[in-house]
């Protein structure tokens, strides 16, 4: 699903979440801190599949990925 800003808001898996994450060159602690988690393993549980991926997290990681493709 998409928006008229072009931000896609569909569900992300625990492995897309972990490629982007490393596309964008973040520790999970550094992601985590990005979102205001403060349990630690937050972001490793989510990655393994453990626990979803919040919406929220999902977009923002893709609003991440966009700033970055705009700036290269």
């Amino acid at each position: 699903m998409s928006t008229p800003l072009g931000v896609d808001l569909s569900e992300m898996t625990g492995a897309s979440l972990l490629t982007a994450r490393r596309a964008l060159g973040l520790r999970q602690e550094d992601l985590a801190a990005i979102v205001g988690f403060t349990r630690p393993g937050t972001i490793s549980e989510m990655e393994r599949g453990k626990a979803a991926v919040p919406r929220y997290l999902a977009v923002t990681v893709r609003l991440l990925m966009k700033n970055r493709s705009k700036a290269t």
